[in-house]
């Protein structure tokens, strides 16, 4: 019977490190291999599109580029945000899953004023917020008014923070992984898979927290990022019980093969 709880864990352990796509399909991504479509994109406070399709840096034949509102003659541009239809109602993050969204970030380095407006403002970054009126919401990426130097995580409940991960030029993945309602840790932070910072959720009520947004919510005059393969999803989380019973299960055979 422990043989077969053993393989029965040691299985449900391995797949719970898997890759996300081999545990099931995401409950939303973007290649952006169409551009940015209206019917899953929509802009914020903006007349113009804050993303556009663009080639310069891909993971095929197209990514998103925040566009910047110097160079593009666009005013006010804020942030895209997915359309109500893109994404199903993920509701309440079940206990023993978690809730993943991830988007790979090209970053240019850019540190100074280039648009010459005499203000430096270098802002982008990926944001999983609650629709529908929920009230909570968790940034990483860009915001040169929080450090110039390294990348940011925001969340509603405490405010912006610097990760100490130096920003350098290159694509960078972005991921926010939202745990169950504690008040305490509930929200981590990573970036290329090294953690970046740990952060509370607001309320514990029901939060529908299935709404991304891509770019930042001010006008950003001297931003040159772009975004590629955005998805979200809920994924379980390891089974701590079975993973120690893996452990103990494989010390014992080896104890027994010494003997």
């Amino acid at each position: 019977m422990r043989k077969i709880l053993a393989g029965f864990c040691a299985a449900l352990a391995i797949g719970s490190i898997l890759p996300l796509s081999a545990i099931a399909a995401p409950a939303f991504s973007d290649d952006f291999e169409s551009g940015v479509n209206s019917s899953r994109w929509v802009p914020v406070n903006a007349g113009n599109s804050p993303l556009v399709g663009d080639s310069a840096h891909t993971f095929g034949s197209h990514s998103a580029k925040q566009v910047n509102a110097f160079t593009d003659g666009v005013s006010d541009v804020y942030y895209m945000k997915t359309t109500t239809s893109a994404i199903n109602t993920i509701g309440t993050i079940a206990p023993g899953t978690k809730e993943v969204a991830k988007t790979m970030f090209w970053d240019d380095n850019v540190r100074n004023d280039a648009s010459q407006d005499g203000s430096t403002d270098i802002r982008g970054a990926l944001m999983l917020a609650g629709d529908r009126g929920s009230t909570d919401f968790y940034q990483l990426g860009v915001n040169s008014t929080v450090t110039v130097n390294d990348y940011f995580w925001r969340t509603q409940a405490q405010g912006n923070f610097d990760t100490g991960i130096a920003r350098t030029q290159g694509w960078h993945e972005l991921r926010i992984e939202v745990s169950p309602y504690t008040g305490s840790g509930d929200v981590k932070f990573f970036i290329d898979n090294a953690p970046a910072g740990t952060g509370n959720r607001r309320t514990a009520g029901p939060v529908d927290m299935n709404e991304l947004r891509l770019g930042i919510s001010i006008r950003t005059p001297d931003a040159p990022f772009w975004f590629d393969n955005v998805s979200l999803d809920v994924v379980p989380e390891p089974n701590t019980a079975c993973m120690t019973l893996v452990a103990l299960t494989f010390a014992g055979a080896a104890l027994r093969r010494r003997g």
